[in-house]
């Protein structure tokens, strides 16, 4: 009756009804039914106990009591059998995990309650499950329980070996994991806020790097790879060589791709990290599947999705696909989830509006749009929260401008590339915010210039040459926006010179 009793105990705390199971056939047996009612309400606590009361007046030994009993037990390891045999089949890694640590912590609490029989089998077949969907920590909790029941209960030296030796590599690639986490977090932590040099971040990335080759050699463990490919990515990232940072992603990708289950949040990961590869190379199919994978790992309902929507658009923006970022720009401004988002986001939004605007006014939209927003709305919504901000300030002055340059308002325009001088000069001059200081400094020399293309272009020509010089680094938007490569900016804002 103790093997009957830690199934049902099991099977209870798991949430499981074998009751309700439509293929035992127990509700179809009154018999069964009655057997399984009894041992989990406690009235039968001995095989006695349930004899006489399902079989009244048999002698001791009664085989019709064995074999329901049997048939009993049976059909209650078909459940546990079929729940763990599903569970080993899904896709999600996340569910996977939470459902074997409930598992788990019920295997350990029948164990204290004196009810191993069922406890340790189950041990065993759950580290299967850890160990297909790489959950380490549970694989080598479990591991060393097993070393403890067959090393010191049982005493069964084979056994004792084989969870000897499973727990010792567990413990293994949990260190592996450890280390690659601690130098993933050393790294990041040296690009908060811009205090260190890319010097400084490129070397701790290339020893870390290093160190984490042999690691990675040795043990495939997922989570292993992930903070080793994000190091490998970051001394690229780092030094602006996005061709190799490219290929870190795709090689990240397939390793993921090929492991058991579905690993949502690392291809997501790699994905959006292609996707930002994609900006920089100016590579619109492969940023618009990168893109698109994303989506499909996030999910429409997902928050994610709008940053990946954003940076799609902001893609699009860059390879001059000016009719698809307002098509995006339009969709995720309607989109419900927008309305949640954080008033600092939505401050960024506000300003891709008055830049459309102007693409709108240098016929860049090639296809009849309607007005993406007004030109001065910016101001009204958003100038308080962007004020102090310089990201935000430098990327509004510079619409500004442009703006009233595109309608020909000249008057203005000479008291705003003074203003635009101050700022470069008390705000800009530094080497994080290069490209949005050489940008407006061209800006404000078209009054100069008498509002000629032929007299400007000598006189910008140093600082064009200069800008072209500075790569464009998507990684500092907490330093300077950049909605559309300055040098495009420019030769609209040629464009709208006269001769």
């Amino acid at each position: 009756m103790q093997g009957i009793k830690e199934l049902i105990l099991l099977l209870q705390q798991t949430r499981l009804q074998p009751l309700q199971q439509p293929s035992n056939g127990i509700s179809e047996n009154p018999a069964l039914h009655r057997l399984l009612e009894g041992v989990s309400t406690g009235l039968f606590v001995t095989d006695a106990d349930a004899a006489d009361a399902l079989f009244p007046g048999a002698p001791a030994g009664h085989a019709g009591f064995f074999e329901l009993k049997s048939a009993l037990r049976e059909k209650l390891t078909a459940v546990l059998e079929q729940f763990l045999t599903d569970l080993e089949q899904y896709s999600d890694a996340e569910k996977v995990y939470i459902e074997c640590q409930k598992c788990w912590l019920n295997a350990r609490s029948m164990s204290g309650q004196n009810a191993a029989a069922l406890a340790v089998p189950l041990a065993g077949r759950l580290l299967q499950i850890a160990e297909k969907f790489d959950l380490t920590a549970l694989c080598m909790d479990i591991a060393l329980y097993l070393r403890i029941r067959h090393c010191l209960y049982e005493q069964n030296s084979e056994q004792c070996a084989g969870a000897e030796s499973k727990y010792q590599h567990f413990r293994q690639v949990y260190d592996a994991e450890f280390q690659a986490e601690k130098y993933y977090t050393a790294v990041m932590s040296l690009t908060v806020n811009n205090f260190h040099s890319r010097d400084v971040v490129l070397n701790q990335a290339k020893e870390s790097v290093a160190a984490l080759l042999p690691l990675l050699r040795a043990f495939q463990s997922p989570k292993l790879h992930l903070y080793g490919s994000l190091v490998d990515l970051m001394q690229y990232t780092v030094a602006r060589d996005y061709a190799q940072a490219m290929d870190v992603c795709d090689k990240a990708i397939r390793f993921f791709q090929q492991l058991p289950y579905q690993a949502s949040d690392p291809l997501q990961v790699f994905y959006y990290q292609r996707l930002i590869c994609s900006v920089h190379m100016r590579q619109f199919e492969t940023g618009k599947q990168s893109a698109l994978a994303c989506l499909d790992l996030a999910g429409e309902e997902n928050f994610n999705s709008l940053k990946i929507k954003e940076l799609y658009m902001l893609l699009a923006l860059h390879v001059k696909q000016y009719d698809e970022a307002f098509r995006v720009f339009s969709e995720i401004k309607t989109d419900a989830q927008f309305g949640f988002l954080p008033d600092e986001i939505k401050t960024t939004w506000a300003l891709y509006e008055p830049y459309l605007y102007f693409l709108q006014g240098a016929g860049a939209l090639k296809m009849s749009r309607e007005n993406p927003g007004n030109p001065h709305s910016f101001d009204l919504k958003a100038r308080d929260s962007a004020s102090g901000e310089t990201r935000w300030n430098s990327a509004l002055m510079g619409i500004e401008f442009l703006l009233l340059l595109q309608q020909k308002r000249y008057d203005e325009l000479l008291d705003r590339a003074e203003l635009l001088e101050n700022y470069c000069r008390t705000n800009l001059d530094n080497e994080r915010t290069r490209r949005s200081y050489l940008f407006l400094k061209m800006l404000a020399l078209i009054p100069a210039g008498q509002f000629q293309r032929y007299l400007i272009i000598p006189m910008a020509s140093p600082f064009l040459a200069k800008l072209k010089a500075t790569p464009l680094a998507l990684a500092n938007q907490t330093m300077e926006i950049e909605i559309l490569p300055f040098e495009d900016l420019w030769d609209m804002a040629l464009g709208a010179l006269n001769g």
